[in-house]
């Protein structure tokens, strides 16, 4: 059975539960610990609706947390988070910074794996809002920062980086050149940089990827895998790896969207709420058929700031 149809079960299963049952807010036993998320207070009568383009609101966080956990904006962020940083060494004297840190819940994987000091850059003003709220909630929020901005925040500016995380976010910055110079220039001569995210496999167009695209939160730029080794060659860094990792993503996704229906409850939810966790499951579901239709990929990326000659 191809993970495709494994998905289309796990839909049909979701829809099942949309007449009259709510799932428990799940844990991401990996990172959150006793953490949970509160639905957000809201008058039932007049609950916004998810509408064709979501946007990043705090109806969406709250609903992208019980699918995929308390802090997590999308699936095993905190097994994912701590094995990309596996390598890098890092220490409670080290300092990191998170391109795109969503809800939070990588920074926290960060400072709880390794100590290290941690600086989210999340460029969404809603889903950074949420991130600060999730992280005065653990103990590492003293490690932690969360800013919407890298260059125009003077205490990021002021502290060379050990390492920079990336994860599924390059796609999402408005300038990614702009981003990954400055990212670049922060760096300390040993720095490593680790970056996964979207490419488009050669020969494809964007327009190809109309219906994920179009129940995006954000605009996007996609690229090839070649155009993305440019772009980071132009800023700065020399790339020693890439690595296809498509496989193992869309297992992680199917395998989290498995967990929540499974793992369905018994107590009515709300028909509104209902309605934004079918457009969540709806999101990845497209994204899936993207790269079982071998439109998309996701690549991983190694690399370090270039020697000065």
């Amino acid at each position: 059975m191809s993970a495709l149809t494994g998905e289309l079960s796990i839909r049909d299963r979701v829809k099942a539960w949309w007449h009259g049952y709510e799932p428990p807010l799940p844990s991401d036993s990996s990172n959150s610990g006793e953490l949970s998320v509160s639905p957000p207070a809201m008058d039932a009568n007049d609950h916004p609706s998810p509408g064709s383009r979501r946007k990043w609101t705090r109806e969406r966080a709250y609903v992208a947390q019980l699918v995929f956990g308390a802090g997590c904006h999308s699936p095993s962020i905190g097994p994912r988070t701590s094995e990309m940083i596996a390598s890098l060494g890092l220490t409670s004297e080290m300092t990191a910074l998170e391109l795109g840190s969503g809800l939070g819940s990588g920074s926290l994987t960060i400072a709880q794996a390794s100590g290290a000091w941690i600086d989210g850059i999340e460029p969404d003003k809603s889903l950074a809002q949420e991130a600060r709220k999730f992280n005065e909630g653990t103990k590492f929020k003293d490690k932690i920062g969360i800013s919407e901005s890298l260059q125009d925040n003077s205490d990021i500016q002021r502290h060379r980086r050990d390492a920079v995380l990336c994860r599924e976010s390059l796609h999402r910055f408005g300038d990614p050149k702009q981003i990954m110079t400055s990212v670049c220039e922060l760096m300390k001569p040993t720095g490593q940089l680790i970056l996964t995210d979207f490419v488009l496999v050669d020969g494809v167009e964007e327009e190809q990827l109309q219906s994920w695209i179009d129940i995006s939160p954000e605009p996007m730029q996609l690229w090839t895998l070649d155009q993305l080794r440019e772009l980071l060659d132009g800023c700065g860094f020399e790339v020693h790896s890439a690595r296809d990792e498509t496989e193992e993503y869309t297992g992680t996704i199917l395998q989290a969207l498995h967990a929540f229906a499974t793992g369905l409850g018994d107590q009515p939810l709300p028909v509104h709420w209902r309605e934004w966790v079918m457009v969540e499951v709806e999101y990845w579901a497209r994204l899936v058929a993207m790269f079982e239709n071998k439109l998309l990929q996701l690549q991983r990326i190694s690399a370090s700031v270039k020697a000065k000659s």
